[in-house]
């Protein structure tokens, strides 16, 4: 019996708000309320949030594929 996984709430909330944010910088950006160094900062800190988040998943998906059962269960996929 297989189990579908749902990304966590918190987790899809900040991933909304980040990417709200990036979408105000760039409206600040072409308004002129912050600078190109400041919104390359910016751009390069959500980048390394987002490759976090991928890491993330990528190491879950690669310890579930090498899951071996557990007392005559079949892993989850």
């Amino acid at each position: 019996m297989s189990k579908q996984h749902e990304p966590s709430p918190p987790l899809a909330v900040a991933l909304t708000q980040l990417a709200q944010d990036l979408i105000a910088d760039y409206r600040d950006l072409r308004e002129g309320r912050i600078g190109v160094r400041e919104a390359r900062a910016r751009a390069l800190i959500a980048r390394e949030a987002l490759r976090a988040v991928h890491l993330n998943f990528e190491g879950l998906r690669l310890l579930s594929e090498r899951a071996k059962p557990v007392n005559g269960k079949a892993r989850l996929t």
